[in-house]
């Protein structure tokens, strides 16, 4: 088994209300109000999520569950009262990951409520498929589509906990999702999001066509470079939090590649699709 590696930035939002981790964005074109930033056209849309949805664990060699399973001790003890809200929840893996945390630390009868939001039916399709399978009460346990930019849906300090693995950076202005992660997040609570902050296998993709395309190395990547800087996090989600509430960390982990066959299929379905479109692959 080949494997590659992958840093990250965990950012902790201290005083209230937060936990974080590094985001990866696209930028350059129009500047985002809520953080300042410059931000193109979002290449992560909900069509692409509906077509990756029933193999973007398989596809992403799951990461970004074992990048989430890093950052759970930041998670407080959770009781029967608490609400989490798992936003761009994908499949539902952090939910899964949560539960399997409340079942291990003691037990809770009932669960705590866990709502999971994402602005791809395919992805929400993925989570009550899961649900099923698992047996997770319908009465503690939900999904919705939802966009995680715009959580009107939510009443003000509705939650004690708020995740977004991996999805802070799918918003077309990251800064107002940093606001509404805020406002439905209960004083006191706790937000942990999560970002790239390096993807070895896009980078080796760079390299690669860089030989044989060169002009096309800069489209390729849906992340441009100040995606990858703390600054960029910090100033993002202190938009939404204030500033001096952030703390960032930088942890590293493995995408694990077992066969060309699998660096095939991610080419074929996932973030590299972008990459592999213009091109053949044997």
């Amino acid at each position: 088994m080949s494997t590659s590696r992958l840093q990250r930035l965990h950012c902790q939002l201290r005083g209230s209300r937060i936990n974080s981790t590094n985001m990866s964005s696209s930028t350059t074109g129009n500047t985002c109000a809520s953080c300042g930033h410059s931000h193109e056209k979002n290449p992560w849309t909900k069509e692409h999520f509906n077509k990756t949805a029933s193999s973007y664990e398989k596809t992403t060699t799951g990461v970004t569950r074992r990048i989430f399973q890093q950052a759970l001790r930041h998670i407080p003890t959770m009781s029967s009262a608490t609400k989490v809200l798992d936003s761009a929840c994908g499949p539902g893996i952090i939910t899964e990951l949560l539960i399997n945390l409340v079942k291990s630390q003691s037990v809770v009868d009932p669960l705590p409520t866990f709502v999971g939001i994402d602005n791809a039916t395919g992805m929400i399709d993925q989570f009550r498929q899961k649900q099923e399978a698992l047996g997770w009460p319908q009465d503690r346990v939900s999904a919705r589509i939802m966009d995680s930019e715009d959580l009107s849906a939510f009443p003000d300090n509705e939650f004690d906990i708020v995740v977004v693995n991996f999805g802070i950076f799918c918003c077309n202005d990251a800064g107002e999702g940093a606001k509404e992660i805020y406002r439905v997040l209960k004083p006191g609570g706790t937000a942990l999001v999560t970002t790239w902050k390096h993807s070895s296998p896009m980078s080796l993709t760079e390299v690669a066509v860089g030989k044989v395309r060169p002009d096309d190395v800069a489209k390729l990547n849906p992340l441009t470079t100040d995606w990858t800087l703390a600054e960029t996090l910090r100033s993002c989600m202190e938009s939404g939090f204030g500033k001096g509430k952030v703390d960032i960390e930088e942890l590293r982990e493995s995408w694990w590649i077992e066969s060309i066959a699998d660096i095939k299929k991610m080419m074929e379905v996932h973030l590299c699709a972008r990459v592999a479109h213009p091109f053949t692959v044997l």
